[in-house]
C-alpha cells in the first residue's frame, strides 16, 4: 500500500503535540509496511536541518518539503480562505513539480493530517484521482475560536483572528468532500456526526512504545523535581493553564513542602510565562530542549493544567505511556476513553489540584499501573491498522 500523507507541518523533531500525532502515524504506517510519500511545510526562515530531514528520509519512501507563504501573500489570500490554508497554497511551479513527483510515486490513497494542507490534498486527490481521507485534529473553527479569546496581547489576537476568517466555512467543506475521516476525539467525533457527517471513525493518537521504559521507581521521592509540566509555552490555553497553576495552585502545595521544585520545560515561551517562572524561587524552566526525557526522569508528578482544550491533548497521550503519576484538569482528558480519569487524579479547583498532588508526594496516592498498561492497548499500531482499509474506499457522494 502507498500513501500520500499532507501534514501541515515539518514533523522532526516531534516537539509539540500536533507533530507528536503526526510523527507517531509515520513511523506506525512504517511499521505496517506502508510506503509514505510526505509532503510537508516548514517556516519561511527555518529550513530543517539535513540531520532533521535525513531522520524524515528514515521513515519516508520520498519528502517534499515548501515553505510557508509570506506574511503579504496570507493576507491576498484571506478574501477566501483562513491565514494558515493560505500559508500552504502551492505557486503553480512549485504544485506542477510536486504532481510530477506524486504521479511517479502512484499513491493508492491520500491522507490529509491537518485541514491546513487541505487545498493542496484536494488537487491532489483530483489530479490522481485516488481516494482522500483526513484527519482532524480538533473541531478547528471551535478550537481557534477558543484560543483567540484566551490570546493576550494586540499581535496574537490578530494572528488568531486571520487564522479565524473562513475557517468553519472550509472546515466543512473539506469533511463533505473526503472520502472518510478520521477524528482524534471521541467527543470531536460525535460533533461531526450530529451535524450529518456519516463516514467518520475514531482515530485514536498512536504511543511511543520506547517512552514506557524511561521511569521507575516513580512513587519514590528520589527525583530532582516534585512537579513537572511538559508542553509548548506560547499556546494559550497551554499558557493560560500554567499560569493558572503557578498563581493559583502552586502557593498551596509550598506551604506544605519546603524546598518545593517545579520543572516547566517547553518550546517557545511567551513572556507572561518567562516573567512567572523568573519572579518564583521554585520554578525552572528550560526552554526548546532536544529531549524531554531526562526532565521526566528526574520529575515526581506530572501535571497538565489546561483550562481549555480541544480534540485531544496530546500530552494526555505521552503521560499514560510512563508510569509517572499525573494530575490533570478534566479539560487535559478532554475527547479520550472515560477510563482515563480513572488512571490519572482529576482536579478542577486550586483545592482539589493541590490535594492531589500533595497526597501522591507523601505517597498517600498511587498509579494504578496495571489499569494504564491495559488503558495503553488502545494507543496501538493496530489502531491504525484497522483503519487502512476505509483509506482506500472512495465514497460516491
Amino acid at each position: 500500500m502507498k500513501v500520500l500523507i499532507i501534514a501541515s507541518e515539518f514533523p522532526f523533531p516531534a516537539n509539540h503535540g500536533a507533530k507528536v500525532d503526526i510523527w507517531n502515524r509515520i513511523l506506525a504506517f512504517k511499521k505496517l509496511n506502508v510506503e509514505v510519500f510526505l509532503v510537508t511545510w516548514h517556516p519561511e526562515k527555518s529550513t530543517p536541518s539535513k540531520e532533521n530531514v535525513d531522520c524524515v528520509l528514515r521513515q519516508v519512501a520520498s519528502l517534499a518539503t515548501f515553505p510557508l507563504s509570506s506574511t503579504l501573500n496570507r493576507i491576498i489570500k484571506l478574501i477566501s480562505f483562513p491565514s494558515q490554508v493560505a500559508a500552504r497554497m502551492l505557486k503553480k511551479a512549485d504544485y506542477k513539480s510536486l504532481l510530477t513527483k506524486a504521479t511517479q510515486f502512484n499513491p493508492d490513497a491520500i491522507f490529509i493530517d491537518s485541514i491546513y494542507g487541505g487545498e493542496t490534498g484536494l488537487r491532489l486527490a483530483k489530479d490522481l484521482a485516488v481516494p482522500f481521507s483526513l484527519r482532524l485534529h480538533n473541531v478547528e473553527h471551535n478550537y481557534m475560536w477558543g484560543q483567540l479569546k484566551l490570546a493576550k496581547g494586540i499581535r496574537s489576537k490578530m494572528s488568531l483572528l486571520a487564522m479565524n476568517i473562513h475557517l468553519k466555512s472550509f472546515e466543512y467543506n473539506l469533511i463533505s468532500k473526503a472520502d472518510a475521516f478520521f477524528d482524534i476525539s471521541i467527543e470531536d467525533l460525535a460533533f461531526w456526526e450530529k451535524q450529518n457527517f456519516k463516514n467518520g471513525y475514531w482515530l485514536p493518537p498512536i504511543i511511543d512504545d520506547t517512552m514506557g521504559n524511561l521511569v521507575t521507581d516513580v512513587n519514590k521521592l528520589t527525583k530532582f523535581y516534585h512537579i513537572a509540566f511538559i508542553g509548548n509555552l506560547y499556546a494559550p490555553n497551554n499558557v493560560s493553564g500554567l499560569l493558572w497553576f503557578i498563581n493559583d495552585v502552586l502557593p498551596l502545595i509550598n506551604e506544605k513542602i519546603p524546598g518545593l521544585r517545579f520543572a516547566v520545560v517547553g518550546s517557545n515561551p511567551v513572556t507572561e510565562i518567562i516573567k512567572a517562572c523568573n519572579n518564583s524561587e521554585f520554578i525552572d524552566l528550560f526552554t526548546n530542549v532536544p529531549d524531554t526525557n531526562e526532565y521526566i526522569q528526574k520529575s515526581n508528578v506530572l501535571i497538565n493544567p489546561v483550562r481549555f482544550s480541544s480534540g485531544v491533548n496530546i500530552k494526555a497521550i505521552n503521560m499514560l505511556s510512563l508510569d509517572n503519576p499525573v494530575v490533570s484538569t478534566i479539560y487535559g482528558v478532554k475527547g479520550l476513553p472515560k477510563e482515563i480519569s480513572q488512571v490519572f487524579f482529576i482536579g478542577n479547583s486550586p483545592k482539589e489540584f493541590s490535594n492531589h498532588i500533595l497526597e501522591i508526594l507523601a505517597l498517600k496516592k498511587t498509579s494504578d499501573l496495571e489499569k494504564r498498561k491495559e488503558m495503553r492497548k488502545l494507543f496501538q499500531v493496530t489502531a491504525l491498522e484497522k483503519l487502512l482499509p476505509k483509506m482506500l474506499e472512495k465514497n460516491i457522494k
